[in-house]
């Protein structure tokens, strides 16, 4: 949530923005954004009532629950663009595999649901593009990471460097 805060901020001189989460550590006014605490994460129908009442003119998912949520409940209540981004997939790995069709299942219907769909990088792109075949090419849009990783890389290098000479790897 707070990064969502974070770059959300960068916006608020040029939209209206108001924040619903299950996870933020209080309501109202933040850094001059609205905020809204959720607390049942899968009551559709409350998502739904509120955001017909606040009529907004996006509405913009992160994380998985979160994504299923709303861009359920916002079509339902007609909002007129719907975007999910994804940070990550679990289609592999995590599950045995018959869950993990039904996931993809999920995910497919909801890219339908879904006016367009952001990935991080190439291999996200490809891996909901093409390998699993959650999104149709045209819905899907590549927006990296804004962070310089760089810096973090050469730092965790240095530390590993640094630790093997002391003979702690």
């Amino acid at each position: 949530t707070q990064l969502i805060i974070d770059l959300l901020e960068h916006l608020a001189d040029r939209f209206d923005q108001e924040v619903v989460t299950s996870a933020l550590w209080h309501t109202g006014e933040h850094r001059g954004m609205k905020t809204h605490l959720f607390p049942a994460p899968l009551d559709v129908g409350a998502f739904t009532a509120l955001l017909k009442e606040k009529r907004p003119a996006i509405v913009h998912t992160h994380t998985a629950k979160a994504g299923a949520l709303g861009r359920f409940a916002a079509r339902l209540a007609g909002v007129p663009v719907v975007v999910h981004t994804f940070h990550g997939h679990v289609f592999e790995g995590y599950f045995p595999r018959w869950v993990t069709r039904l996931i993809i299942l999920a995910e497919q219907v909801l890219a339908r649901l879904s006016d367009a769909v952001i990935v991080l990088s190439a291999v996200q792109y490809h891996d909901i593009v093409r390998r699993f075949r959650v999104a149709p090419a045209g819905k899907v849009h590549i927006i990296p990471l804004g962070l310089d990783l760089e810096a973090f890389a050469a730092a965790a290098s240095a530390s590993a460097s640094a630790a093997w000479e002391r003979g702690a790897l």
